[in-house]
């Protein structure tokens, strides 16, 4: 009897890895309320990384290519990027002042941020915010413009100065 049970938990605990072990990886591309993405940090997607850089850059690259840049780089140390519960992206730096936000804040509720495997960053929930970045000839603009620039470029994102 002990060599079937000893075979019936080892079948279980292959089985419950087997399941589990796909579903851990499968949020590497989604950014939860609450989460954080400190320095070095990444989501990835496919060909498509989002990434806090360690320079306090957070950059989306399409392989080795960049094709956005939230323009913080070197103005901090250490920084990080957090998703609030109001579907902000907000980069920190080491002593939590913001250096930068998406600026969409939705209010408090269910929202997810995901980058696609086209490049897009979609924020999903209330107040939905949708990057843009998945466009062909699509290079998203210096996060420093003034709002009116970036909305005129259909940017949803401005640099807090």
């Amino acid at each position: 009897m002990a060599i079937p049970r000893a075979f019936a938990s080892l079948s279980l605990a292959l089985t419950l890895l087997l399941v589990v072990a796909p579903l851990c990886s499968i949020a590497d591309d989604t950014l939860y309320p609450g989460e954080v993405l400190g320095p070095g940090r990444s989501l990835i997607n496919g060909n498509y990384t989002l990434v806090m850089q360690t320079d306090c850059d957070l950059v989306l690259y399409n392989v080795c290519d960049p094709i956005w840049s939230s323009n913080t780089s070197g103005m901090a140390t250490n920084c990080y990027v957090t998703f609030a519960t109001n579907n902000n992206l907000v980069i920190h730096s080491s002593d939590g002042n913001a250096l930068w936000s998406n600026n969409k804040s939705g209010g408090q509720g269910n929202h997810v941020l995901v980058l696609h495997d086209d490049g897009n960053v979609v924020v999903y929930g209330r107040g939905r915010w949708d990057a843009r970045t998945n466009l062909p000839s699509f290079r998203l603009p210096s996060a420093d413009q003034t709002t009116n620039e970036a909305e005129a470029a259909g940017v949803a994102m401005v640099i807090n100065k």
